[in-house]
């Protein structure tokens, strides 16, 4: 059994300074090297599934099988304070998982002020204080948001649970991977909140997203307009406003993980 929790040699974000041609095209030569000797191969996402079965044929195209990370739990409703408008992301932001153009629009919905419903509270929760070596805290300052975003250091998993279960909505990035799904995906998902999702229009988290349905998905062909339109969407919902979608279901772990044990279950023990 061969598994790709992210892709082995299309992976873009692989820094340069551990690539060279020749490690490029040994790359190569061993992951179809592992193809051949593999009974099965389970990769996270179907998007990677079909890279591999356009790239490498028929050799491969039965082997193939889909196991997301899935949902780990799910929660009950958890009702969020009806004066305040909270947004929590939790994580890091790396790669291409740029929080500028939220934090633009975030300011421009801030200054409708008064005419707002609730408060904004946005929580960044997790390593959040800089962005590609530079710090965030001047730029939010500048866009007049110091009294309304808040950088939390690293929590407790189960105390970062509970700030995402009283949210009113999730805020995730997956900017510029296609192929793969941020792991944090199918937390928020189990928190049942409206998530905020920075992601590649076919990508395998907004076609994920679409799906399920409730939820905001910004692209890269999207500006400051229409991140500002779903805040206030957003805000113009009921506090309580969780969502129940059939598809989630599906997504939890155990109903995942029964793809690989049941191609276990089917397949002859080798000695």
């Amino acid at each position: 059994m061969l598994e790709f929790r992210d892709p082995w040699t299309d992976n873009t974000y692989k820094p340069w300074f551990v690539r060279s041609f020749i490690s490029d095209r040994l790359e190569i030569f061993l992951e179809r090297r592992c193809f051949s000797q593999s009974d099965v191969i389970v990769t996270v996402t179907s998007a990677y599934a079909d890279v591999l079965r356009a790239r490498h044929g028929p050799p491969i195209a039965n082997k193939v099988i889909v196991a997301r990370n899935g949902i780990p739990r799910t929660f009950p409703p958890t009702p969020s304070d009806a004066s305040r408008f909270t947004v929590v992301y939790a994580g890091t932001f790396y790669l291409r998982r740029d929080p500028n153009a939220f934090l633009t629009a975030l300011a421009r919905v801030n200054a409708r002020g008064g005419t707002l419903s609730r408060r904004l509270d946005v929580q960044l929760v997790g390593d959040c204080r800089h962005f590609e070596g530079e710090a965030l805290a001047p730029k939010i300052a500048a866009l007049g948001l110091s009294d309304v975003v808040t950088f939390v250091d690293w929590l407790p998993h189960a105390e970062s649970v509970e700030l995402m279960r009283r949210a009113d909505m999730l805020l995730l990035f997956a900017q510029d991977q296609p192929l793969a799904v941020p792991n944090k995906l199918y937390e928020y998902l189990g928190m049942g909140k409206p998530i905020l999702a920075f992601a590649d229009d076919e990508g395998e988290t907004a076609l994920l997203l679409r799906d399920i349905g409730g939820h905001f998905v910004i692209t890269g062909t999207d500006g400051a307009d229409a991140i500002e339109k779903a805040l206030l969407d957003a805000l113009g919902r009921a506090s309580n406003n969780d969502i129940a979608s059939p598809a989630l279901a599906a997504l939890a772990t155990s109903i995942q993980m029964k793809t690989v044990t049941n191609w276990l279950e089917a397949t002859p023990a080798r000695v």
